[in-house]
């Protein structure tokens, strides 16, 4: 059995965090200890694991599957009553069911994948940072759309590929940026809500 500090030091989660996830029902300690602290067997941890997992596959997945939904990971683990019901939710974002093929492809790898989902874990300050310098991005695409300026074009491709490799940790930021592309054209909703956000016309020529 491991104690919550034990856990926190493992998995790099903080120890608010598992509290929280203990009084929301989303991580239960296996049982307490005669003082009342938490405890936690190695099937617990690996619940853990899998809801870090699916937290940092979720940023990953937000900006080609769920880019303006307001609900956290653990409100979507809830909603859908478990992580294997979540995760057939994400796979499903994609019509030919590929969703962690394309991931893997995008970084080279799962151990790429799980040390990027790692990095990103836990800094929402980091996340909002990024957040605003995407949006500013499209709007270099939308200002580059109206004027014509292909230069200015080429410069937000360049900014959207560093911006993405940056976020995601990805060594080349092409085969994200082309999926992005193809969900953009193929995916009307998707393509409507990145137009209400930016501007009328923005995915179809981000794309």
């Amino acid at each position: 059995m491991k104690t919550v500090k034990d856990v926190s030091e493992i998995t790099g989660v903080s120890i608010r965090t598992l509290r929280y996830y203990d009084e929301i029902g989303l991580l239960k300690p296996a049982e307490l200890s005669e003082a009342g602290y938490r405890l936690y067997d190695n099937r617990a941890i690996e619940r853990l694991q899998e809801i870090m997992f699916f937290k940092g596959l979720q940023k990953i997945l937000d900006h080609t599957l769920e880019s303006v939904s307001p609900k956290s990971p653990e409100e979507q683990i809830q909603k859908h009553g478990s992580i294997e019901k979540y995760r057939e939710h994400l796979a499903s974002g994609f019509s030919n069911g590929q969703a962690f093929a394309d991931v893997f492809k995008w970084y080279g790898g799962k151990e790429k994948v799980m040390r990027a989902i790692m990095q990103s874990i836990g800094n929402t300050e980091k996340l909002k940072q990024e957040q605003d310098e995407n949006a500013e991005i499209y709007k270099q695409f939308m200002e580059a759309k109206e004027s014509g300026d292909e230069n200015a074009e080429k410069e937000a491709v360049k900014r959207l590929a560093e911006s993405y490799k940056k976020m995601f940790g990805l060594d080349n930021a092409r085969n994200m940026l082309l999926d992005l592309a193809n969900e953009y054209l193929e995916f009307p909703k998707l393509a409507e809500a990145t137009d209400k956000q930016i501007g009328i016309g923005c995915s179809e020529y981000v794309a």
